[in-house]
């Protein structure tokens, strides 16, 4: 689900894979499979992704429903 939003969100803003890849410092292989969801996304990337796209991560895990607002607030808090 979540490689379907960030590609999601790659097509709408005209993102190519390849700026992405290179951005993370990894090939187009390894990102499409991430992509494609066939090769476990680690946070460390998940993030870097999220960098290289411009998109906030939080809204990102929110949208794909790992992650609630309420939980992110809390934890900024704790």
């Amino acid at each position: 689900m979540l490689g379907t939003l960030i590609k999601e969100y790659m097509k709408e803003n005209g993102i190519k894979q390849s700026y992405v890849a290179d951005k993370m410092g990894t090939s187009p292989q390894i990102l499409g499979t991430i992509l494609n969801e066939k090769r476990k996304l680690e946070a460390v990337d998940f993030f870097k992704l999220c960098e290289a796209i411009g998109a906030d991560a939080a809204d990102m895990a929110t949208a794909a429903g790992l992650y609630t607002q309420q939980a992110i607030k809390q934890e900024v808090t704790a």
